[in-house]
């Protein structure tokens, strides 16, 4: 799951599809979305400051990055935010691959965020993160300790 470290700081505007979907580009990390899941709960999300919004987003993708693709430097980042995914798949024409939003979410709260932009942004100190990380597998920030196996993604028989 993600874009491989090699695509990933491309021009989204100049990019083939699938990498010309500029609503999976990061701007402020020059780079793309791995994962983007945003939901709109009934009554709004109620932020710190009392005032609410409408989203509570999942947008996993890589931080703490430095360096410009579009001048031609190499972008290195500090945290890829790449969770590994091993499914068994042994009959691929009869199987599928489901995501479970509910154990992505199990541990957080939709209606309350816990500061900073509504939901999990992947920064390493957004109090949302850590329980969406661990539902991944994913250690969260670059000297984080990954938990073992995720509960996200199973295979379902047809």
């Amino acid at each position: 799951m993600g874009v491989p470290s090699e695509l990933n700081h491309e021009d989204a505007s100049a990019a083939s599809a699938p990498l010309n979907r500029t609503d999976l580009f990061w701007s402020w990390q020059s780079g793309y979305k791995h994962l983007r899941m945003d939901v709109a709960p009934e009554g709004g999300v109620l932020k710190p400051d009392n005032s609410t919004t409408t989203t509570w987003n999942i947008h996993l993708g890589s931080t703490g990055c430095v360096g410009s693709a579009q001048t031609g430097e190499t972008v290195n980042c500090s945290a890829d935010n790449r969770p590994i995914i091993e499914l068994d798949v042994s009959d691929i024409a009869n199987q599928q691959i489901v995501i479970d939003y509910g154990k992505l979410v199990e541990n957080s709260s939709l209606l309350n965020d816990q500061g900073g932009a509504p939901g999990c942004m992947s920064g390493p100190t957004d109090l949302d993160c850590p329980d969406i990380f661990d539902a991944l597998g994913m250690g969260l920030g670059e000297n984080s300790d990954p938990t073992p196996g995720q509960t996200v993604f199973s295979v379902e028989t047809l």
